[in-house]
């Protein structure tokens, strides 16, 4: 896994917001939940934007906070509200609840918006608990990506 690369790039910019999306993201999948909760929220403290507000969501709900997770999503909603906000932050966050028609409806409308977050369904393992849901392979297809894809090596 690349998780070795996230230290570098942090050196270089500390508020890098991919590297320590990514970073957090890696940490929750290699079990290592509460530093991934630890990364996210540090990043949200420093600025409290989508990106990081929807990382720490997905690292909250994968460490079983689901409550918190549940409450990060509305406020992120709320965002949304007033602001352009792009609808795969939102999808993301539902897949990592397994709150399966909330994720369906925000991938709905994601599609329709064109996220570019979309064109990362069939590889992106947060989305692991929707992906067996028939209604995931239907909107795969609804949005032109293929049904099924490599990420490499078993875990």
């Amino acid at each position: 896994m690349a998780c070795g690369a996230f230290p570098s790039a942090l050196v270089l910019n500390p508020d890098f917001p991919p590297a320590v999306q990514y970073q957090a993201l890696c940490l929750s999948a290699l079990g290592r939940r509460a530093e991934a909760v630890r990364v996210s929220r540090r990043a949200v403290e420093t600025i409290r934007q989508p990106l990081r507000l929807s990382t720490l969501a997905i690292v909250l709900a994968q460490s079983d906070s689901v409550e918190a997770a549940r409450l990060l999503s509305v406020e992120l909603l709320a965002v949304g509200a007033r602001a352009p906000l792009d609808r795969g932050l939102v999808f993301r966050i539902y897949a990592a609840l397994n709150d399966r028609d909330r994720f369906f409806a925000s991938l709905e409308q994601a599609i329709g918006d064109r996220s570019y977050q979309v064109s990362y369904l069939p590889l992106d393992p947060v989305l692991d608990p929707v992906r067996a849901d028939p209604r995931f392979a239907q909107m795969l297809a609804r949005a032109g990506l293929p049904l099924q894809t490599s990420r490499g090596p078993a875990r």
